[in-house]
């Protein structure tokens, strides 16, 4: 009976399979009626439409808003500039008897906007000027914040446009208070100080950061962690080094508090330095090693061969140059250079690595080489270059090429200046006074050590040298203190651990004694037993034959059931293989409904297949799911500039619930990859599911723009969207959406019933 059972089990199983191949193929059915939606309709024509069944003068206004800003920052980076234009003719015409002021200086804004992409190289601030004139007149707060905002975005597009920007950010931090955004004040403030910074006024940049610091209530933690950075970049910069090694801890310790990691490689780096600049090269070793860690693992490879330079430089300083060239080579090895900047950072690495070996041909040959990629290369700073011209300039003092030296270490102190970080140039001078000492030129040699010593003195002094080392000592401390507390953990586990060995012991004897009394009563009992089998034996092979044809029967079912999902997924990579000659002679938005509808179907075909490859014919292990099928969306997709999280637990869902999970997923994730990172920035997307006290919990989030940066409270429907929301009622879950620093979508939803009940019915048949 209980082979029967299980026989009835799979019959409901194979009810089950070909329901659901009747909802993919209704499924099928409507993707396909969309794609005939999606040749004569796009998001414009829908906006189109709301401004079109706009009532009321206020939903008309905020209807041609939307549309207007679709149409010029569309996210794709496409802008339709022509239709925009159309469209502000629109509303001009239709504000000309109501005269809404407000409306009309939203509108003077966009004019300015289309005008500044269509000429790249026109004067932003004079074309701007008018617009924000008109609104500090008409005194409408939030519109001038919108004109200044969007003259701000041209003027960061260039680093020549520092006083622009600097104009922008104060009026800004002024709309800010006089708007009672204290948060927005500050990170205005803060980019006006990284302004300062970047024009060598460090001095009016340590006091914009001490504002900051002093209002913490007003300022949001990302803000707060950022202004410790570059109060540690400016001191860096005046050679204050006591200083930056303060604000250089506090920016590491806020950032463990806070658990915002996303500039670690900065704040690493500069710890680095800082330590290096004070001689303390084991520690900054450590810090250099950390960095490189994190490097490899978030694989932002650009800064890979910056970082060797740094890593290299402190091995030679710790006397170990063959440790650092086979560092250098095992990078190049498995990181080839991506660019000229990287080849000459190899090349100056290679050259010290040369030259502290006494190998002197092989080092010079590298340094000449990378002399000859740094001019080839048009775009690299005075800092990089600066470092290689003063690397080749040591090595030639170093051999006693006096002139050669001096023609190089002049052209490294060039840069060193216009970089304006002081202990660079202050070794320069110190290298320059040696080789004119030596080419006899003593006046210049005075000079240069002169320089040298002054700005030694600005950087040292014995106050300082005191704090930097109270500093590293009370680092030191609280890291002894950490390890301290854990090894007093470590020992109270120990305790604890030999307590419970005790008492095992004394349960296994007590244990042991009982066992020998069960023995002799089971003796007892097996002899009784065995006299009844003998009874039953006939009986007992007459019913093992039954149940061996009813299992040949059962196999039978199962390999049924997976020759059904494995045609299942046969039909639905036919579909895609259809879809895909289809979508050859399609453009634009039909093409894309194209593509959009190939992963939805990529998507239940993968549950298929896992269905039939696996030796559990019920269940899809969605451990292994989930992870494949981000790995085919990121291999249709352009994704080398995001990075993917994951955290999936060891669940098993069976194909009613999987099919739609994985079709939210790919939704969730063909939207967030499409829209949320415009004009090639960096993103990050997480995908957790995850099981709580008996309910599944899904969650997709990003750090992109979200679902419409301008106003949240407007929310553009999509098929995207309306699907997902459809699949999570099919699998009876709740859903939730925040779009605070991204878009975060969170699926509840409990344990399929009759994937339960056909659970507890295979333990029993297991156990009997």
């Amino acid at each position: 009976m209980r082979l029967l059972d299980r026989l009835l089990c799979l019959n409901k199983l194979i009810l089950n399979a070909m329901r659901i191949f009747k909802v993919i193929t209704i499924a099928a059915l409507i993707m396909m009626s969309s794609l005939v939606r999606a040749q004569t309709q796009g998001k414009g024509d829908s906006l189109r439409r709301v401004l079109d069944k706009a009532k009321s003068d206020k939903d008309r206004y905020e209807a041609f808003d939307r549309i207007i800003e679709y149409y010029v920052n569309k996210e794709d980076g496409k802008h339709n500039l022509d239709t925009a234009d159309l469209l502000i003719k629109q509303g001009r015409r239709f504000n000309q008897q109501r005269n809404d002021i407000e409306f009309k200086e939203l509108l003077d804004t966009y004019v300015a906007k289309i005008y500044c992409l269509r000429n790249p190289n026109a004067d932003f601030e004079s074309i701007f000027s008018p617009v924000i004139a008109e609104c500090q007149k008409s005194g409408k707060l939030v519109y001038e914040r919108f004109a200044w905002e969007s003259l701000c975005a041209f003027a960061e597009s260039s680093e020549k446009l520092l006083l622009l920007q600097l104009k922008c950010y104060q009026h800004l931090m002024s709309l800010a208070q006089r708007l009672k955004d204290g948060e927005g004040e500050m990170e205005w403030l803060r980019s006006i100080a990284n302004v300062h910074f970047k024009q060598s006024k460090y001095d009016e940049a340590e006091s914009e950061l001490m504002q900051i610091i002093k209002a913490y209530k007003k300022t949001s933690p990302h803000v707060l962690l950022s202004t410790y950075d570059l109060l540690t970049a400016v001191y860096i910069a005046r050679g204050d080094y006591d200083k930056a090694l303060s604000y250089a801890l506090k920016t590491e310790k806020t950032m463990e508090m806070s658990d915002d990691s996303v500039l670690v490689l900065t704040y690493y780096g500069r710890l680095a330095k800082i330590y290096n600049v004070l001689g303390k090269i084991p520690e900054s070793l450590i810090w250099a090693k950390r960095f490189l860690n994190n490097v490899i693992i978030t694989k932002q490879l650009s800064y890979l061969y910056d970082l060797s330079n740094f890593v290299v430089r402190c091995l030679i300083q710790e006397k170990k140059p063959q440790e650092a060239l086979k560092f250098i080579l095992d990078i190049n090895a498995k990181y080839k250079p991506a660019n000229l900047k990287d080849e000459s950072s190899l090349q100056m690495n290679l050259g010290n690595c040369y030259y502290e070996l006494k190998n002197y041909d092989l080092a010079e040959k590298s340094y000449l080489k990378m002399i000859q990629l740094c001019n080839e290369q048009t775009d690299i700073s005075s800092q990089y270059k600066g470092t290689e011209y003063c690397a080749i300039g040591q090595f030639y003092l170093t051999t006693a090429n006096y002139k050669k030296a001096k023609q190089y270490l002049l052209e490294a102190l060039k840069n060193y200046r216009e970089f304006g970080w002081i202990e660079y140039v202050k070794e320069t001078h110190l290298s320059l006074f040696k080789a004119d000492s030596a080419l006899g030129d003593y006046r210049s040699a005075i000079e240069h050590l002169q320089e040298s010593n002054r700005l030694k003195d600005s950087m040292f002094s014995v106050a300082k040298n005191k704090q930097i080392e109270a500093l590293d000592i009370a680092y030191k401390t609280a890291e002894r203190e950490k390890d301290l507390k854990l090894l007093r953990n470590k020992e109270k586990l120990g305790q604890v651990q030999l307590q419970h060995a005790q008492t095992t012991k004394n349960w296994i004897i007590a244990g042991s004694g009982l066992l020998l009394i069960i023995a002799g009563l089971l003796y007892r009992q097996s002899r009784l037993r065995r006299k009844n089998n003998e009874a039953i034996t006939y009986k007992n092979g007459v019913i093992t034959h039954k149940n061996l044809l009813l299992q040949n029967l059962v196999s039978e079912k199962e390999w049924l059931l997976k020759e059904v999902h494995h045609r299942v997924k046969n039909n639905l990579h036919s579909v895609i293989s259809l879809l895909e000659a289809q979508a050859a002679y399609l453009e634009s938005d039909a093409l894309q409904a194209i593509e959009n509808s190939q992963h939805r179907i990529y998507a239940m075909s993968l549950i298929h297949q896992k269905l039939y490859q696996s030796d559990d014919i019920k269940t899809v292990d969605m451990a292994h799911y989930i992870p494949e099928l981000v790995q085919y969306l990121r291999d249709s997709f352009d994704t080398s500039r995001i990075h993917f999280n994951l955290n999936v637990d060891l669940i098993h869902l069976n194909a009613s619930q999987a099919i739609p999970l994985g079709l939210i997923i790919n939704e969730a994730l063909t939207n967030s990859v499409k829209y949320a990172f415009p004009y090639d920035r960096l993103g990050e997307i997480t995908i957790s599911f995850t099981e709580e006290d008996g309910r599944y919990k899904l969650k997709l989030t990003d750090n992109g723009i979200g679902m419409n940066v301008k106003k949240p409270k407007e929310k553009k429907h999509s098929l995207g969207l309306e699907l997902i929301k459809g699949l999570t009622k099919e699998i009876g879950g709740e859903i939730t959406f925040n779009n605070t620093n991204g878009v975060e979508i969170v699926i509840v939803f409990g344990r399929d019933m009759l994937h339960t009940m056909n659970g507890y019915q295979d333990d029993y048949l297991e156990s009997a």
